[in-house]
């Protein structure tokens, strides 16, 4: 697996989050991740959630508290119908118009499902490529299931340090646990990070 590199900057993490698996790991590996986020008014890096499958539901708005974040993580309770994945990425356009205009954004999505109705492949690509042009777009996928060729077309350039991928739902805590305390929200990665071999 990659070793992952911290770039310091205020900034606002969005994260999108689906999955037909375990809801026990993935929550783990949220609630590790937003414990290693450095939410503070101080920090001033905002981190909000949203969850999709056919609908996309609003988990916790922007935020600097992380307690009410890993509150609203642990009642979530996911949908496991659908993947609607380019109505998840609009729905994350429409969340960065509450965020800071003056500092950079990151939208990272974890999905362990391809698009499905009532999105699309094309229509993932579509809506991403709207995305990219206010933030970072950053995707943490499941192998077999989601491959790198269909998440390339999602992400930012470069798209080496863009692509995150596990091996099953208990690797997501994996990977929130190789992350060092995060003080920022730009996060780099040396190259497409594989987690869980």
């Amino acid at each position: 697996s990659s070793q992952m590199r911290l770039r310091f900057a205020d900034s606002g993490w969005f994260l999108l989050v689906h999955t037909q698996c375990s809801l026990v790991a993935w929550n783990q590996g949220l609630l590790g991740f937003v414990d290693r986020l450095a939410l503070s008014r101080e920090s001033r890096v905002l981190f909000g959630v949203l969850k999709f499958s056919w609908d996309v539901t609003v988990v916790h708005e922007l935020t600097d508290d992380k307690q009410a974040l890993a509150s609203a993580i642990t009642d979530m309770k996911f949908d496991a119908y659908s993947s609607n994945i380019g109505g998840a990425f609009r729905a994350m356009q429409s969340m960065l118009q509450h965020g800071r205009r003056d500092s950079p954004s990151v939208c990272m999505m974890w999905t362990d499902a391809r698009p499905s109705y009532p999105s699309s492949e094309f229509d993932a690509i579509s809506a991403a490529h709207d995305l990219r042009r206010s933030c970072r777009v950053m995707v943490l996928s499941m192998r077999p299931a989601v491959s790198l060729d269909i998440i390339r077309p999602w992400v930012s350039h470069p798209t080496t340090q863009n692509m995150i991928q596990v091996a099953s739902a208990e690797a997501v805590a994996g990977f929130a646990n190789k992350l060092n305390k995060l003080t920022c929200a730009q996060l780099q990665l040396e190259e497409t990070a594989d987690i869980g071999y």
